[in-house]
């Protein structure tokens, strides 16, 4: 631009010398020519009036010269403040262009990275959700694998049930048989003593018979006292009559009460363990409900993952509400299946305590048949007392053992016991002969 000045100031003045040429071509043109007379004093005083005007003309372009270099001054001052503030603010202007520039392709640089990271976010999301896909799959198998355990466990505690029913049925035929067989032996042992009482009697009175055919006088003189042995020995009879009718009701009376406490034990027992039974089953029922509405809850929640897959399209716009829903979902995902492996180690520990209860009831139930059983070995107060008892066969136990043991032989105990073999089971009853001590 300042090589333009000098080509401004020359047009300038150039157009400043046309003006006054012009002007003084005019001035010409309008001045009238002198007549002869005063052609000298014109031409004199014409010489002297135009050196005065081209003085002041140029008086006037001096004027107006320096009045335009002032301006031009000026304006070159102007240009030049303008040149400095239109070049700074070129410069600001690309400074700021290379600061939005560079800001741009930080930005851009920003959403590609944001981009990435929701792009793996989204990778990341699809790998968890085929693991919770398998985590869920196989929690599903352990679910039927529990079910068909579940199931195989109520099979084998009904089967147990029905077998213990059986074997107490069978305990208590066997323990009435041989009631009744101790019965009929101690009616026959006390239809013995009653044979022998007879066969005495019987004595006695051929004795007598002897005595009178003998002796009809001795007889007579002896009449007296042998009505009156007579009265000892019949009064002896009648109270032997007594005692055996009275043990035969004791013996019968013990049989019902035994009975009675027998059936009521057998009764009590059963119903206990059905009941509490009936309440394992019950927890094992209701902690399948809430599994079963846990995983339809873990179910859901996959869908609503998988929704929020779907859209991924729309993830650049949305990257950070995304990534904060996506870490809220995984986190509450996370802690959702560590609550259900959890609850699950707590339900196998329950089951586990219901198997323990379940054997703590069997053994509540032998101890009842043990003391059930312990009670047909009461002994009356009568004159009849058994004449063995009842013992539990323990482990390594064999029949030479036991007969050693108690000062008897194997034949002796198979013969009370109604054995047709020597084997027999840990935990079963037998009887030994108590006469001799161990």
């Amino acid at each position: 631009m300042r090589s333009l000045f000098p080509v401004i100031l020359f047009m300038i003045l150039l157009c400043g010398c046309m003006q006054l040429d012009t002007g003084s071509f005019q001035t010409g043109v309008r001045e009238p020519e002198p007549t002869g007379i005063n052609k000298i004093n014109l031409a004199s005083t014409g010489g002297n009036v135009q050196g005065e005007s081209n003085d002041e003309r140029i008086s006037i372009i001096a004027t107006r010269v320096s009045d335009i270099s002032d301006r031009m001054e000026k304006i070159e001052n102007r240009l030049n403040d303008m040149e400095s503030s239109l070049y700074q603010k070129n410069e600001d202007f690309q400074q700021d262009m290379r600061s939005m520039i560079s800001e741009l392709n930080s930005r851009i640089n920003q959403l590609s990275e944001i981009q990435n990271k929701t792009i793996s976010l989204a990778n990341d999301l699809v790998k968890s959700y085929q693991i919770l896909n398998q985590n869920f799959l196989t929690l599903q198998q352990n679910f039927l694998e529990l079910q068909k355990t579940q199931d195989a466990f109520q099979n084998e505690i009904e089967k147990n049930l029905i077998d213990s029913k059986l074997l107490a049925a069978k305990e208590i035929e066997r323990i009435s048989n041989e009631k009744t067989k101790v019965f009929i032996e101690e009616l026959t042992k006390q239809a013995e003593i009653n044979a022998r009482q007879s066969d005495l009697i019987n004595q006695i009175e051929k004795r007598i018979d002897a005595i009178e055919k003998n002796n009809v006088q001795i007889e007579k003189n002896i009449s007296n006292t042998l009505e009156k042995k007579l009265g000892i020995i019949l009064d002896e009879i009648t109270r032997h009559e007594s005692v055996i009718r009275a043990t035969n009701k004791k013996i019968e009376d013990e049989n019902i009460r035994l009975s009675k406490r027998f059936d009521e034990g057998i009764n009590k027992s059963f119903n206990d363990i059905d009941a509490q039974l009936k309440q394992k089953f019950s927890i094992i029922i209701s902690e399948l409900v809430r599994h079963e509405s846990g995983i339809q809850i873990l179910d859901n929640r996959i869908k609503n993952l998988e929704g929020l897959i779907n859209v991924s399209s729309s993830v650049v716009n949305y990257s950070q509400k995304i990534e904060d829903s996506m870490q809220q979902e995984k986190k509450y995902l996370e802690e959702k299946y560590a609550k259900e492996i959890e609850e699950r180690m707590k339900f196998y520990a329950r089951i586990k305590d219901i198997l323990e209860d379940i054997s703590k009831s069997e053994s509540v139930l032998a101890l009842y048949k043990a003391q059930i059983t312990s009670l047909d070995s009461v002994r009356t107060e009568t004159s009849i007392i058994p004449a063995y008892s009842y013992i539990i066969v323990k482990p390594g136990d064999t029949l030479s053992s036991i007969a050693f043991r108690y000062h008897t032989s194997v034949a002796v105990l198979k013969s009370i016991n109604n054995l047709t073999s020597d084997r027999i089971y840990a935990g079963q009853y037998i009887k030994v002969p108590i006469s001799i001590k161990k």
